[in-house]
């Protein structure tokens, strides 16, 4: 009897770190993401694609961050498929970014996208969102395909969000009542609202 009790306390115990480590994986992981800034050294060439547009003329890859501040305040458009960690559209951005028709948008490794300020411009191809969703400023016009998520979608005032049509899906498979309803008062009025737990 003794020998299963602490057989079962060593398994709490296990589980209890296991857990501890989950949770903090997309933090660790979003930490260590590298920002890249628009800088606009592109000249006329306002092209996402185009290295001298970014800090260290890098475009921004699936573990970096793009970030739009007041370094530039050129247009950027987004004319080639991406996959990064993050973008991020901080207040003193007055530009707009268009993403270009036929164009995918992918936000993966835990990331998120925020906006505070400029324009977003959506296509007609997909914008997949692996974390959040936030939009406190600026104007948000929503691709034409599908805008997906994978945890919380927040919308606050100062920010303006178009639908086009598109559709929102929820993704994540975790605190779905929540984020339904969530997602039900954000959109009840003019946005179709796809809620779907992959792998279920």
């Amino acid at each position: 009897r003794r020998n299963a009790s602490f057989r079962l306390g060593r398994l709490i115990v296990l589980a209890a770190a296991v857990a501890g480590c989950l949770m903090l994986l997309p933090f660790s992981r979003t930490a260590s993401a590298v920002n890249r800034t628009w800088d606009g050294g592109g000249g006329a060439n306002h092209n996402w694609s185009e290295p001298t547009n970014w800090s260290s003329d890098t475009v921004p890859g699936s573990s970096e961050v793009a970030v739009f501040d007041g370094t530039s305040t050129n247009d950027a458009t987004i004319d080639v498929n991406i996959d990064v960690q993050g973008i991020q559209i901080d207040a003193g951005y007055t530009g707009t970014i268009t993403q270009a028709a036929g164009v995918n948008v992918t936000i993966s490794n835990f990331g998120n996208y925020s906006q505070a300020d400029g324009t977003f411009n959506g296509g007609n191809g997909n914008f997949a969102i692996a974390f959040s969703f936030t939009l406190s400023g600026g104007i948000f016009n929503a691709p034409t395909g599908t805008l997906s998520f994978g945890n919380n979608f927040t919308h606050t005032a100062g920010g303006t969000f178009n639908h086009n049509s598109g559709t929102i899906s929820l993704t994540g498979t975790r605190s779905m009542r929540r984020d339904a309803l969530r997602c039900a008062r954000a959109v009840r009025q003019w946005l179709a609202c796809d809620m779907r737990r992959q792998g279920r």
